[in-house]
């Protein structure tokens, strides 16, 4: 019964403009009365949502934004920056490959051996080598007789541990 006392203002409202339209004739009736309908409808629409999502009424609802919200920008790690650039330097140069890469990499391969597997790079160098496979292991094990061919089969067995 609310609803009903809710929509009687406003459509006495419409009525009343519907009243005026009918007395001083600014645009066709016609036109007039279809317009009434559709605003009649249109709380009667509002009316039947409102009483559908009753039950939901302590559900809290997010207002609409017609903004954007700002992302924050995520934090890099420490050192990120510093690993990246030594794996772009090692794919065109030896060197850097050696010095700054490998023992970057065996860092990597021993910190996940032993947190996934239980492994010890330096104390089990068999099951490790076996753990890594052989290319990965010609990187991280034997770093004399590392290649920069075996380096990006070596990360990406890296990151399968």
């Amino acid at each position: 019964m609310s609803e009903l006392r809710r929509l009687a203002a406003p459509a006495a409202a419409l009525t009343a403009i519907l009243g005026l339209v009918v007395l001083f004739r600014p645009v066709p009736f016609g036109f007039a009365f279809r317009a009434w309908l559709v605003a009649l409808g249109a709380l009667a629409a509002a009316a039947l949502v409102r009483g559908s999502l009753a039950p939901y009424r302590k559900v809290r609802v997010n207002p609409v934004r017609l903004r954007r919200p700002s992302r924050a920008i995520a934090e890099r790690p420490a050192g990120l920056e510093e690993v990246e650039r030594a794996v772009d330097f090692a794919a065109w140069n030896p060197a850097d490959l050696k010095r700054r890469l490998l023992p970057i990499l065996r860092e990597v391969a021993a910190h996940r051996l032993q947190s996934r597997r239980g492994i010890d790079l330096e104390r089990n160098p068999d099951a490790a080598r076996l753990a890594l496979g052989d290319p990965t292991w010609a990187l991280v094990g034997e770093p004399a007789s590392a290649g920069s061919e075996l380096l990006q089969e070596a990360l990406g067995r890296l990151e399968n541990l």
